[in-house]
């Protein structure tokens, strides 16, 4: 499939995938122990006491996020266009998407959520015991509002970007189902917790369908931050710490039946909303067979004034009758020159050049399925056994 420059493309989708796994762990890791012997070194303590630090725990947080912003866009090959094919616009922004965006987020902590309790059963049986949390405890004003912003703001710009942003885009080649569920699996492998296995991949098709309706990643994000910002708000305020009252079971009653309520109405408009994506002219011509242009029934090579600079203006010279260029031109046109002299005797239909550019799409598509492929696995492979070793340690 050839794409357009700047274009998400199969690969990128894997790549950034790759170094956002490879490198907060890699150089992530490198920055963090430099910030705890910093830090040991400002208050004369220890590096490991240094490491189990609030200071340290959230600016690795800040660290890792920052990374997988820098990776997302070095897998784009640059900052051209970059907002434009994330699909994250600050125009045309519409109450009712933000509304019913809340009242899913609404219904995804107070009510999927719960999911993770049965699943915690579920390992129970095999003698998992739920681990201590890595995040600092959220005890003082001032920890709550840094919470808010490394773990509420920076994951949901930073994740939503990599996720929503590249992976989704990139997986739609294939098609939605592909996109949406592909996405949600790495979204979950991500976080590498055997607890919350089930719900962040619920959160993750949550997030991708979202942004598959509204065409805009600003949504997805939103709600990204208010699962994180009310998962640490409830920590906060001390919901659900401490003994059961009368009041605290009612509380959680209410909060589940207006999560069961907004998610209903959430899922009901988002469900209605026309797929946006499909209307991407991109998207849609490169997954069908990687190759799509429009031009005339009659469309003879002219022998005079050729055109090399393929604007197809009608008011210049262009290749085809009636100023219709097709887009793989440019890119084909060098590879024929000097090989074959196309003019009207000798190549009176375009059979032979489609056939041509077919063969070399099938051919590149085929190269960059194994690339991204590989770019997928080896990843999936490092979170999986991550994923193994927390669930072990539960043991």
């Amino acid at each position: 499939m050839i794409e357009r420059k700047n274009e998400i493309g199969i690969v990128t989708g894997g790549m950034a995938y790759f170094l956002a796994v490879l490198i907060p762990n890699l150089i992530g890791s490198l920055m963090l122990f430099a910030i705890a012997d910093y830090y040991a070194t400002v208050n004369g303590i220890s590096q490991e006491v240094a490491l189990g630090s609030d200071f340290v725990l959230f600016a690795s947080l800040v660290v890792i996020q920052l990374l997988i912003v820098g990776v997302t866009i070095l897998a784009h090959k640059g900052t051209r266009n970059f907002m434009k094919n994330v699909t994250l616009s600050f125009k045309n922004i519409k109450a009712k998407h933000v509304m019913y965006t809340v009242f899913m987020s609404i219904g995804a902590i107070f009510c999927l959520s719960y999911i993770n309790v049965f699943f915690m059963e579920f390992l129970s049986l095999f003698g998992y015991a739920q681990t201590p949390s890595p995040f600092p405890a959220i005890d003082t004003l001032g920890k709550y509002l840094i919470a808010l912003v490394t773990i509420g703001v920076l994951p949901a710009v930073a994740e939503e970007l990599l996720f929503r942003g590249l992976i989704l885009r990139s997986l739609q080649k294939f098609s939605t189902k592909i996109a949406v569920i592909g996405s949600s699996l790495l979204f979950m492998l991500l976080h590498a917790s055997p607890l919350q296995t089930p719900y962040q991949f619920l959160l993750g098709v949550i997030l991708a369908v979202i942004t598959i309706k509204t065409g805009n990643i600003l949504y997805s994000m939103l709600l990204h931050f208010l699962n994180n910002g009310i998962a640490v708000s409830m920590e906060y305020f001390g919901y659900g710490a401490g003994e059961i009252t009368t009041f605290m079971a009612m509380l959680s009653l209410l909060l589940v039946v207006a999560g069961v309520v907004c998610l209903i109405l959430a899922l009901k408009y988002f469900a209605k909303l026309p797929n946006i994506e499909k209307q991407r002219k991109i998207i849609a011509d490169n997954s069908a067979d990687g190759i799509s242009y429009e031009q005339n029934e009659r469309t003879p090579f002219m022998e005079d004034n050729f055109d090399r600079s393929f604007q197809g203006n009608d008011n210049e010279p262009s290749l085809f009758y009636g100023g219709k260029m097709p887009e793989i031109a440019p890119k084909i046109m060098p590879q024929l020159e000097g090989r074959v002299l196309i003019s009207e005797d000798n190549y009176s239909d375009d059979s032979r050049l489609n056939s041509i550019l077919k063969a070399q799409a099938k051919a590149q598509r085929r190269s960059e399925i194994l690339l991204s492929s590989i770019l997928y696995v080896i990843p999936c492979l490092i979170l999986g056994a991550m994923w193994i070793t927390l669930f072990i340690q539960g043991l």
